[in-house]
């Protein structure tokens, strides 16, 4: 029993919809509207009751549909009358309606077999309260139209206030306003029905009040027509002879907005019904499930039909609990249309479009008038452009304005958020190469010839050149030292479109002009690709070895790590610090000790020649060893949990390795491999217990050694954070 309240509901709405798109030239058709719009819902119930993954799944005809339907219809029916071809109106409005309701089915179809459902979630929100809001209009011109029996335009509103038209729109008025004040009050399922009933009960107390007949009244708009259709004659309408095709094609441009306002809507509330019913939803298999049914009710000629939360709420209330409560909703629809042709002509205009009246004032309170304090003025004023074009020309461009009103935020907000995450100089941000003091040294004085820009976010023409924007204006500012080295780490990059290659080729030419080099690292596949097919880059393969004659041309690098320590290389290649100059093990003492304690620190060194690839460090060993690097050079390598390597920092000629852990005797964190034939001289844990008793001053310029050591990597990692954390 839980599907009959909602059935029931669903049926008042099903008579109010098909009120709306069949009115004023097309109102002598509205009986075989009803008897099609209930027969769509019954065929969509089982659809969706059968093919839903939530357990109860109610259903809806859409009023957004509906009333970007009316105009539509109404402009076929006056063409075909201006032509006094009146046995093609209905035909073709039928067709012009199942083509609708077809292709939005195949549309939603193709949406969830394509598994895109999560792209609908992107729609910007402005956009979608347009349509709304939109759609609230339509839905009160409606209204008033249902119970005044005439369309209603801008032309003609001046008609509201004469005295007749006006006694057939106020008790309507007061109906929706009755009913939006005790819903704010009352969310009890019984509420509309009930209302529904008394405003039916003091409709019939005033005809007989007034000795009104019933024939009378509806002939005075008070209540719907009388009708009788035959089931058998449903159907015809689609394959018709008497179709107009051109007309149907002609109007299928101003068809396009219910294909996707309906997937808005139909995610919107699978997603309201995940909440309400606790459940994990699959809203690719509910836009399948959805859009199969449509199909089908196109074929018909139906109205497109949804899935609705407010309806799959009642029918919870009252007790449904399974796909069986769809079942039997569907057959209480079913009833209704069979008996329909005897209920709907006891129904009043007031309550069918008050109906109607109502749900349009909501929609627009709610996006005209409370969004006004919730929603940001550009957001605000883009609802009310959206609204404004669809009531002052048509759905279909309210909807290409509001794309449009879209699409020029999203530039000019994107634009705001800034391109480049972090800034920074060679003299700040180094490689993760260790280097003797001379090295350091002279990188801390000349690292400013080095700019690492981090870019973020999708990168087009516009974010593109505010970085050109930025490094001309730090070459054209600082003046003291010219910027050769500028590299882009594309890490946080999420795409790039070819308009952005225009401004990264003036870069490179800026660049050029004083010798300087553009490099790019940790591209993705595809920003690659499109770098390279517009010459910005050259054909892939190795950087240019660092050297006096390294290649000035622009360079990719896996990662910006890299990218810095072939930086820093040429900067030693130019001012003659070349890797190959041999250090002594001596001169690496003197950095730290007194002349006559070198050689004294000298005898419990080992010396060790090793071959490149020789690990001298396994990951998780024991720390019994600190090395001293006088030539070569050798890399700390993270094992990675799901396979692979990752280098963490590089050590050349003259650096210390390995301290930490003869300290901690932790396991050793990281493995070390030489990159290449190397000197070392080894200290081990015996023979640094045995300095430490026999030569406790030698030691004690070690310990202090290390301590420098480790606070200059400190001092580093501090930067590193507080660079990440701004």
């Amino acid at each position: 029993m839980g599907g009959f309240i909602p059935a029931t509901l669903v049926s008042i709405h099903c008579i109010s919809v098909a009120s709306i798109v069949f009115a004023g030239p097309l109102a002598f058709a509205r009986p075989s509207a009803i008897t099609l719009v209930l027969l769509s819902m019954v065929i969509l119930q089982l659809a969706v009751g059968l093919g839903t993954r939530f357990r109860i799944a109610m259903v809806f005809p859409s009023y957004i549909a509906a009333v970007v339907l009316a105009p539509v219809c109404a402009s076929i029916a006056e063409q075909l009358s201006a032509r006094s071809d009146t046995r093609a109106i209905l035909p073709t409005v039928m067709a012009t309606i199942g083509l609708s309701s077809l292709l939005s089915g195949v549309f939603l179809v193709l949406l969830g077999r394509l598994k895109q459902s999560r792209a609908i979630r992107f729609v910007p929100y402005p956009i979608i309260g347009g349509f709304l809001g939109s759609a609230g209009w339509l839905l009160t011109k409606s209204g008033i139209s249902i119970m005044t029996d005439m369309p209603l335009r801008w032309g003609n509103l001046s008609s509201l206030i004469q005295v007749d038209v006006a006694l057939l729109v106020l008790p309507g008025l007061a109906f929706a306003l009755v009913l939006l004040f005790l819903q704010n009050k009352s969310k009890h399922v019984l509420l509309l029905p009930a209302l529904s009933l008394l405003g039916i009960g003091l409709a019939h107390a005033v005809v007989l009040a007034t000795s009104t007949t019933l024939p009378e009244a509806r002939e005075a708009s008070w209540f719907m027509s009388s009708y009788r259709t035959e089931l058998g004659d449903l159907g015809l309408f689609f394959l018709g002879d008497h179709i107009d095709w051109n007309i149907v094609m002609t109007s299928l441009p101003s068809l396009a907005p219910i294909a996707v306002v309906t997937a808005i809507v139909v995610v919107l509330h699978s997603t309201a019904l995940e909440v309400l019913l606790e459940e994990e939803g699959d809203l690719d298999n509910e836009l399948r499930a959805i859009g199969f049914g449509n199909m089908l009710l196109g074929l018909l000629g139906g109205v497109v039909g949804i899935e609705a939360s407010g309806t799959t709420e009642l029918a919870k209330q009252a007790g449904a609990d399974s796909w069986r409560s769809a079942i039997f909703a569907a057959a209480t629809l079913g009833m209704f249309l069979l008996a329909g042709h005897r209920i709907v002509p006891v129904l009043p205009t007031l309550v069918v479009g008050g109906l109607s009246l109502a749900i349009g004032i909501r929609f627009l309170k709610t996006w005209l008038f409370d969004s006004y304090k919730r929603l940001a003025a550009l957001d605000y004023w883009t609802i009310v452009i959206i609204v404004v074009t669809v009531a002052t020309m048509s759905f279909l461009s309210g909807m290409v304005v509001g794309f449009l009103i879209a699409s020029v935020l999203f530039v000019v907000r994107y634009s705001q958020l800034g391109v480049v995450k972090h800034s920074m100089s060679g003299a700040e941000k180094r490689s993760n190469v260790e280097r003797p003091g001379s090295e350091f040294a002279l990188l801390q004085r000349y690292g400013s010839q080095i700019r690492v820009l981090e870019l973020q976010g999708y990168i087009f023409f516009g974010t593109a050149h505010t970085v050109y924007e930025e490094v001309k204006r730090s070459q054209e500012t600082e003046k003291r030292s010219f910027l050769h080295y500028l590299i882009l780490d594309m890490r946080s990059v999420t795409g790039m479109d070819s308009s952005a290659t225009v401004a990264f080729g003036k870069l490179q030419k800026l660049l050029a002009q004083k010798e300087g080099v553009l490099l790019f690292a940790s591209l993705s596949a595809p920003i690659e690709l499109l770098l390279r097919q517009n010459h910005v880059i050259a054909a892939p393969g190795k950087a240019a070895a660092p050297g006096k004659d390294a290649g000035r041309g622009n360079q990719v690098f896996h990662d910006m790590d890299r990218a810095i320590e072939w930086c820093e290389e040429l900067i030693l290649v130019e001012w003659e610090l070349q890797r190959n100059r041999q250090f002594s093990i001596e001169e690496q003492l003197q950095g730290f000790l007194k002349p006559e304690q070198v050689e004294v620190f000298k005898s419990y060194l080992v010396r060790r020649d090793v071959e490149a690839g020789t690990r001298l460090v396994t990951q998780g060993a024991a720390s019994d060893t600190m090395f001293f690097l006088a030539q070569g050079q050798v890399s700390v390598i993270g094992e990675l949990k799901g396979g692979g390597t990752v280098r963490y920092r590089t050590y050349t000629q003259g650096t210390v390795i390995g301290e930490l852990g003869l300290y901690t005797k932790q396991p050793r964190s990281a493995s070390i491999d030489a990159d290449e034939a190397s000197l070392i001289f080894e200290l081990r844990q015996a023979d640094f217990d045995r300095l430490r008793k026999d030569d406790p001053t030698v030691a004690l310029a070690l310990h202090e050694y290390v301590v420098s050591i480790l606070a200059k990597r400190m001092r580093r990692l501090d930067f590193e954070v507080r660079e990440l954390l701004s």
